[in-house]
């Protein structure tokens, strides 16, 4: 079986939806099914991380190629129009010119753009036409009728839906067509890449890990100082790490203003991006792992791929009821749940899991064996794999 992935984000280096479409692709492979990665348009460069030099490679036996000839969109606005329409246009001449090694078109793109050009594409080479979709249409934006209109008729378009959790499932399922499958892939873990890693000495003795969005709506990161402020009235000598960058959020400046306020400058530390090693071995480290979302739509329909790495570890997790997190995860037995837009409830969590040694081991063995049963790449691709066969088997 032939399928090429769409990819509207830079690979093979990204943030978490670049890794869980390599999973994708890594695990298909494995399985001895043909993919690749097309990537239609050039990405900005915002972290030099991040930066991708190769306009054609395979990176973990997964081939990938950057259709518009640069991987990195410039600094005029008319050359990356030029590269955008000729990323397009040398995409779809691509797929034609090999439409007898295409049985599967995924796209992962939010573009019209895109999701009309594919449309008519997988039309004239006989594909079936998939989308992956992680987050609701526009986000936490209001939706106003022509936006409405606009989501009613475009997912129409498709044969097929993989999305991230049951609120995405159900939300689609009410606007495409009967004939239309739907399949739930949860968040997507390289079990090897943890089990595998080399720990390197921890700097702090007590120390909490949150990783992700510096912003509130997304992810409580206000929220999140809030309640360690409680945390530091109990245990002065602990420390917050914060992994993210700081570009594009509008929430950075209330983040910093209120870490002074507070006077947590000498116990928050904001590391800005990191390599994904240097990530890990934070992770790693750590003593406890924090994500407070909110309670909104955003959280309801999302399901957040920082958790299965948290799990991973073997370290207590504490979270928020949001979501999909307490169909996977119990309370107290594979983490500590707090109820959402409480902080004092959060930071008694985190509190607990500072301090409860033997509570802490036990519920973070508990949460890696769930992250590895659950959330493994290898044993989701299988499904994917089945999902997909289905589309050719009649």
């Amino acid at each position: 079986m032939f399928i090429k992935i769409i990819l509207n984000e830079p690979y093979p280096h990204g943030k978490a939806c670049t890794n869980r479409i390599h999973y994708y692709a890594k695990g298909l492979i494995e399985l001895n099914e043909a993919v690749e990665i097309i990537i239609p348009r050039a990405k900005r460069n915002t972290e030099k991380e991040l930066l991708n030099r190769e306009i054609k490679g395979v990176f973990e036996n997964v081939p990938f190629i950057y259709t518009p000839g640069i991987t990195v969109r410039t600094k005029s606005k008319l050359m990356n129009k030029f590269y955008d329409i000729k990323g397009l246009w040398r995409a779809c001449y691509y797929f034609i010119r090999n439409r007898k090694y295409t049985d599967i078109i995924l796209l992962v793109s939010n573009k019209p753009t895109h999701i009309l050009v594919f449309k008519f594409i997988s039309r004239i080479i006989k594909a079936k036409y998939l989308i992956e979709k992680s987050e609701i249409p526009f986000k936490l934006k209001k939706i106003n009728y022509l936006k409405q209109l606009y989501i009613r008729n475009i997912f129409k378009l498709f044969d097929g839906f993989i999305v991230i959790s049951n609120y995405l499932k159900n939300y689609f399922a009410e606007i495409v067509p009967y004939k239309a499958k739907i399949i739930i892939i949860p968040i997507l873990v390289n079990s090897e890449e943890f089990l595998n890693h080399k720990n390197l000495p921890a700097v702090y003795t007590r120390n909490i890990v949150y990783t992700g969005t510096l912003d509130e709506n997304k992810d409580g990161a206000l929220s999140l100082i809030k309640a360690f402020a409680i945390v530091l009235e109990r245990i002065p000598d602990a420390k917050l790490i914060m992994i993210g960058s700081a570009n594009h959020n509008s929430d950075y400046q209330k983040l910093t203003k209120l870490i002074e306020h507070l006077n947590l400058q000498n116990n928050v530390i904001l590391t800005g991006y990191v390599s994904r090693k240097v990530m890990i071995d934070y992770l790693m480290n750590s003593t406890a792992l924090a994500l407070a979302k909110p309670d909104n739509q955003q959280s309801e329909a999302c399901f957040p791929t920082k958790l299965g790495e948290y799990l991973m570890t073997g370290k207590p997790v504490v979270v928020t009821r949001v979501g999909e997190i307490p169909i996977y995860l119990k309370n107290e037995v594979t983490a500590l749940i707090a109820e959402p837009g409480n902080n004092h409830d959060f930071a008694k969590k985190l509190i607990r899991a500072l301090t409860n040694e033997q509570d802490g081991q036990i519920i973070g063995s508990n949460g890696k064996k769930l992250a590895i049963d659950e959330f493994d790449y290898k044993k989701n691709t299988e499904r994917l794999r089945d999902f997909i066969h289905s589309y050719l088997s009649h």
